[in-house]
């Protein structure tokens, strides 16, 4: 239950030590201007790591470790994000970056996400850029960016992501999403009425969301699904992509208003094995 550094009324803070954040703390919190950490971040169960809000910038180089439970590693509330280190996300709630409200985040570095844990989420207006390689546990999210509009709510991700069971690779709603890199679809326990549950076997889920695709997606387990889009928006494999689906799983799938979906030129789409009925919704 306590902070470490508590920065209100202007004061810009420059940390270059290693913080350990107990159950229920916060590291360093700072209202109204910076934070630079170069450090490694050490969070407990529902702990915060650093924390900026109203307007400043959070930077941090060192990588960042969450214990389960509701911890959180980069907070930013009006503010935006530059990480760049590992993040290792225990399970239970975790988030690795959290920003709400106006902000961008720019995150480089490879991410870990426990079991029902997020690597990053974002709600509000703004940019996000992820340049990592992702492994998402079980029920885990790579990213979850509930945006204001698709023309001032970007997701930009480049890397590669490995899902577990029921994991999500990207999670979006009112977002252009541009992703680039390989995804490996898990397998689900969830039945065809799991289809539009946005917290089952999708690479990637849109929702009134643009989505754009550039690399290798396989999706090779029953009932799961690569791309999935609907209540607006729009799909596009792009050149060069390939998209696998094969032991009952579905390439790309959509549900009410979706506007279009297309494979360009140059894109390869390979559905093996035997179909399965469709599901008549």
């Amino acid at each position: 239950n306590g902070y470490g550094i508590f920065a209100k009324g202007g004061a810009k803070v420059t940390n270059n030590a290693n913080v350990t954040v107990g159950e229920d703390s916060v590291g360093i919190y700072v209202d109204g201007n910076n934070l630079t950490s170069t450090a490694d971040v050490t969070v407990a169960d529902k702990g915060v790591g650093l924390l900026v809000k109203n307007g400043g910038t959070l930077t941090s180089t060192g990588n960042i470790s969450l214990g389960s439970n509701n911890a959180v590693g980069l907070y930013a509330d009006n503010s935006n994000i530059i990480q760049n280190g590992l993040l290792n996300i225990g399970a239970n709630d975790g988030i690795g970056i959290y920003s709400k409200g106006t902000g961008n985040i720019s995150t480089v570095g490879n991410i870990t996400v426990g079991n029902d844990a997020i690597g990053v989420y974002k709600t509000g207006k703004g940019l996000v850029n992820i340049s990592s390689t992702m492994n998402i546990g079980d029920k885990g999210y790579g990213a979850y960016y509930v945006g204001t509009s698709k023309t001032d709510s970007t997701l930009n991700v480049t890397g590669n992501m490995t899902l577990g069971k029921e994991a999500v690779g990207v999670y979006t709603k009112n977002t252009t999403v541009n992703y680039n890199g390989d995804i490996t679809v898990g397998e689900t326990t969830i039945g065809s009425n799991g289809y539009n549950n946005p917290k089952v076997n999708k690479g990637i889920f849109g929702d009134n969301s643009d989505i754009n695709y550039t690399g290798n997606m396989l999706v090779e387990k029953p009932l799961s699904v690569g791309i999935y889009g609907a209540n607006g928006g729009s799909i596009t494999l792009k050149s060069g992509s390939t998209l696998t689906a094969k032991n009952g799983a579905t390439g790309i799938m959509t549900g009410n208003g979706v506007s279009t979906i297309t494979i360009e030129s140059g894109a390869t789409l390979n559905a093996i094995g035997k179909a399965r009925d469709v599901d008549p919704n």
